[in-house]
């Protein structure tokens, strides 16, 4: 696990840019760093040495030095790729898994990216092609930015290190920030600014060294994975669940696990305590005052009945408070995500008893239907679609043309909604509290202004879909937006930058390619909807847990939501009067005013997202610093 960074362009116009990253992302990669650069080309990287600790320090480069790569994450299948490499005569130089990568690209060139199993983000220079190559692991578990200058372009692992270049625009996305209101967090491939971009998962950036022109290619594509298998998946699925899980165990520095209550955790650890080479530690956190969000005992007695030592933790509400425009620092894009304290104090944990490698329970309710109010998102959608794809339906629908427009689906008129909605649109996101809290209430504080910069009917465009798609289809859509937005932009990047901050690798089982692509295979899983949460699955590890857990309803690290919500109001609200905010001409000042002067405890949740803007602006287009916004 390390952070890279690099350049493409005259390298004497980015040094004190390259000097400065390397310093912003120190925290990625304590344990050292390398660098590399011609007069085109500069790649850098600070590591966090996890694989071949003494001899995997990185720029790395194969045997006659025309290619060059710097790599963030893991490869896990890196054993059996040193294995296949060597029989086809390649010389490896250190016992890294991202070495092997350079051997993989000499073999299979651009198709180098489809052998590896694990979550990465790559730079890979080819000095006789005059390429740069980036490259992003399929799920997006490892994080890329980059942008364009006015002499080339630069990438990097975090977008803080990013803004560090010279002269580089700081320009708002208004488009962005409204998805930010309706979601809680930027869709990617998109970032807060119009000038910085992700590059997005399961894609490729070749970028021509000599002129600066560059292609995207995605290199894979899960809709392309369709069910055909019919059967009882159950066996398959605890196969190669074990499997997943025996490779995310690779390391040779201390692995732990992140251990909540829930089933995921819990059964990550049973797969992983028996085979684990030492003595597995857990690590947990609980609520000072909140038993019911407290789901420590718990975990301590799933941790002795599997004999890994356990290690807990309580936060109190004012060290949350305190710690909070940190937090905001540290998340790098704006996620108002309240959970994410809980991610970051758990990684601090674990490095403060020298374990810098974690496994979390992260991709389980996003693979088997875990979510309760998705499944019931998904059954509005497919009668919708089957009343507009009726003779009748289809009749009506023409004939209320003029009236349709993207609005919020009512699921207690579903035949009115379905008339007045197109027939492309989803019933999905629209149905949660947050989407539809920003169009009653957010919405109304945004400047005119502002909101006419918005493309019209901004935040309902991710809710279209292919209407001739069929029902299987469209629920195997739905998963996948699923995956494309919440997973991704809000839990895979809190995932990476909160434990990151206390430099921790956060690994997930869960989201192996090769699980994913089998859980798309089964029909029976991606019809799955209607049964219990995580059904399938929960009968694949029936076995190795405990049966009072199967029945347990769903948890994890949930913090106590409304005592933090009002804490943090009480301490923060202050700062949105001709703050950032308003001064940006994002929000109506007179309207923020009666919002401070009577807050509606309805709209905590709401306030808490202009809050969390509102320090992230400071600190990341104001440049102020966190001690400067901290609580006194």
């Amino acid at each position: 696990m390390c952070g890279i960074y690099g350049v493409v362009g005259p390298i004497s116009r980015s040094r004190t840019w390259l000097r400065n990253a390397r310093q912003t992302l120190t925290h990625r990669g304590p344990d050292g760093f390398g660098s590399y650069q011609d007069h085109q080309v500069a790649l850098g990287m600070t590591r966090l040495a996890i694989i071949d600790v003494k001899g995997g320090d990185q720029p790395l480069y194969n045997e006659d030095k025309s290619l060059v790569i710097v790599g963030n994450g893991e490869i896990y299948n890196y054993v059996e790729l040193r294995s296949l490499l060597k029989k086809s005569k390649h010389k490896l130089s250190s016992g890294s898994d991202i070495e092997t990568t350079l051997h993989l690209y000499e073999e299979y060139g651009l198709h180098f990216v489809e052998h590896l199993r694990g979550m990465f983000a790559l730079a890979l220079y080819d000095k006789k092609k005059h390429k740069l190559i980036l490259a992003r692991d399929r799920l997006g578990e490892k994080p890329l930015y980059w942008a364009k200058t006015n002499n080339g372009l630069i990438f990097a692992s975090e977008i803080k290190a990013i803004l560090k270049y010279p002269g580089l625009s700081k320009k708002l996305n208004p488009d962005s920030i409204d998805h930010y209101f309706h979601f809680y967090y930027v869709p990617e491939p998109k970032t807060l600014f119009s000038h910085i971009y992700k590059l997005p998962p399961a894609h490729i950036m070749e970028i021509n060294t000599l002129t600066g022109e560059f292609t995207q290619k995605k290199y894979w594509d899960e809709s392309r994975v369709s069910p055909v298998f019919s059967g009882d998946p159950t066996r398959r699925i605890r196969d190669k669940f074990i499997e997943s899980c025996e490779l995310t165990l690779r390391s040779d520095v201390p692995v732990g696990i992140s251990l909540s209550g829930g089933i995921d955790s819990s059964a990550i650890l049973a797969v992983c305590a028996p085979r684990y080479r030492h003595r597995m530690t857990a690590f947990s956190v609980g609520y000072d005052g909140e038993s019911d969000s407290d789901e420590t005992e718990m975990a301590k007695q799933l941790a002795i009945n599997f004999g890994v030592k356990f290690v807990s933790q309580k936060i109190n509400t004012s060290d949350m408070v305190k710690d909070f425009p940190q937090l905001v620092y540290n998340s790098d894009d704006p996620i108002a995500d309240i959970a994410g304290y809980s991610i970051y104090r758990v990684s601090k944990l674990a490095r403060d008893h020298n374990v810098p490698v974690l496994l979390g329970g992260l991709g389980g309710d996003e693979l088997f239907w875990g979510y309760s109010s998705i499944n019931n998102y998904v059954c509005l959608t497919l009668n919708k679609h089957r009343f507009l794809n009726s003779p009748s339906g289809r009749t009506l629908h023409s004939l209320f043309t003029p009236f349709q427009a993207p609005r919020i689906f009512n699921p207690r008129n579903p035949l009115l909604s379905s008339l007045l909605s197109p027939a492309t649109q989803l019933v999905f996101y629209d149905q949660g509290a947050e989407f539809k809290n920003c169009e009653s209430f957010l919405k109304r504080l945004y400047l005119p202004s502002f909101s006419s910069e918005i493309t019209p009917a901004n935040s309902y465009s991710i809710l279209n879909y292919d209407t001739k798609l069929s029902e299987t289809e469209i629920m195997s859509n739905c998963l996948s937006l699923l995956r494309k937005t919440w997973l991704v932009s809000n839990c895979l990047d809190l995932n990476d930058r909160l434990s990151m901050a206390s430099s921790v690798e956060l690994r997930s089982p869960f989201l192996d390619f090769k699980l994913l692509e089998l859980t798309l295979s089964s029909s029976a899983v991606v019809s799955g909807y209607t049964l219990p949460p995580k059904y399938y699955f929960k009968q694949a590890v029936k076995d190795i847990l405990p049966p009072q857990l199967l029945s347990l309803p769903k948890r994890g690290f949930t913090p106590p939501v409304g005592l933090w919500l009002r804490a943090l109001t009480k301490n923060y609200l202050h700062l949105l009067p001709d703050g950032f905010l308003v001064s940006e001409g994002i929000l109506d000042g007179d309207r923020i005013k009666s919002v401070i002067n009577k807050p509606d405890s309805r709209h905590l949740t709401q306030i808490y997202q202009l809050i969390f803007l509102e320090v992230w602006g400071r600190e990341y287009i104001w440049n102020t610093s966190p001690s400067d916004l901290h609580i006194k």
